[in-house]
Formats: C-alpha cells, structure tokens, sequence
C-alpha cells in the first residue's frame, strides 16, 4: 500500500492487490501438484483454473480488509488535519480580536 498514488482509491487499490496475490498463490501450488504427479502442461492449465476459484475470492476477501482499513485510516487523518486547522483557526482569530482590544486602548 506504500506505492499507491495519492489519488488512487485505497479500498479499489486493496482488492487490485488482493486479486493478483490470489491468482500468484495459485501458481506455486499448481507446479507442485504438476510435478508430484507428473502432469502433462494441459492438466497445469486445468489445475491453474481449479485453483484460481478459491485463491481468487480469498484476495478478493482479504484485500477489501486491507484496503478497508487503510481507506479508514486515511479518513482519520484527514480529520484530525481538519481539527488541527480549526484550533490553529480560532488561536488566529483570538489573536486578532485581542490585537484589536488593544488599539481601542491605545
């Protein structure tokens, strides 16, 4: 999530990553049951696809969480900019009504 674009969505970016982490898993655990049984390249493809329905969802699943917490966690940031803008906010103006005391009295 470190490499994403400040425009980019964190919840779109998460489930992207998820998805290609879920079809990636599939590949190690295919050449495996390939090799262990000495399978032909057609029966990798047909594993690739078998496999691929359960590694997909799980990314899908899985990166929605990722990207769900790092939307959230960018939210709270955003907030808590926006109160620090406000109290730097009403220090400026305190100043300025105080500024403003002290002419009268001059």
């Amino acid at each position: 999530m470190k490499y994403r674009k400040p425009h980019q969505s964190a919840l779109k970016f998460g489930i992207t990553t998820g998805l290609i982490g879920g079809f990636l898993s599939t590949l190690p655990l295919t050449i495996y049951i390939c090799v262990l049984w000495g399978l032909d390249i057609s029966w990798y493809l047909v594993y690739i696809g078998y496999l691929s329905i359960t590694g997909l969802p799980i990314g899908f699943v899985i990166g929605g969480f990722i990207g769900l917490y790092y939307m959230n966690k960018d939210l709270k940031a955003e907030d808590d900019d926006s109160t620090e803008d406000q109290f730097f906010q009403d220090l400026i103006e305190k100043e300025k009504e105080e500024e403003k005391k002290k002419r009268k009295f001059s």
